[in-house]
């Protein structure tokens, strides 16, 4: 009936803190590469409060450098589109490459970010992306479609729904 206050690993110092609070716009963004999902999420939402005009050129330019022989970088990539997301602003350059991704999270998790942008890149685009997302070898691929399908209104999309089983 104990309380567990810090649980450590033995012999490993503890993670620095980050002070979000005092960071630029660019350290905010390179936290986003950060392997703890705590320090990228606390990112995006410090830079959602900054001045989004700001945060969108550095973004941008933060895209344009990241090093495309780095392992992490369709992640890096996926982390972009997510601030774009956060920020309310339709990238479909980005989320056209994720959805061509080598990893098929990447590809699922940009899948999903087309649920909520295919009003803003039309349905009949958006279609035509989601034609190539279907049939996708990975289950998880085809099962975001599906559900991003069920957001879009065109009657086309029961048929299209129907090849995730193929």
């Amino acid at each position: 009936h104990g309380r567990i206050w810090r649980v450590t690993a033995k012999n490993r110092p503890l993670v620095p803190r980050f002070d979000f609070t005092k960071a630029s716009i660019k350290e905010l963004l390179e936290q986003l590469k950060a392997p703890e999902e705590f320090n990228r999420t606390q990112a995006r939402r410090v830079l959602s409060e900054r001045n989004r005009k700001e945060v969108l050129s550095v973004l941008g330019k933060w895209v344009e450098k990241l090093d495309s022989s780095e392992p992490n970088y369709e992640h890096h990539q996926l982390e972009a589109l997510w601030m774009y997301q956060t920020l309310n602003v339709v990238e479909p350059d980005l989320l056209k490459k994720l959805l061509r991704a080598k990893e098929p999270n990447a590809r699922a998790a940009a899948t999903a970010v087309l649920r909520y942008w295919h009003e803003r890149i039309g349905d009949s685009e958006s279609l035509d992306l989601l034609a190539t997302q279907i049939a996708d070898e990975n289950p998880r691929v085809r099962l975001q479609t599906v559900i991003t399908l069920s957001f879009i209104s065109d009657p086309h999309k029961k048929k299209m729904a129907l090849r995730a089983l193929d």
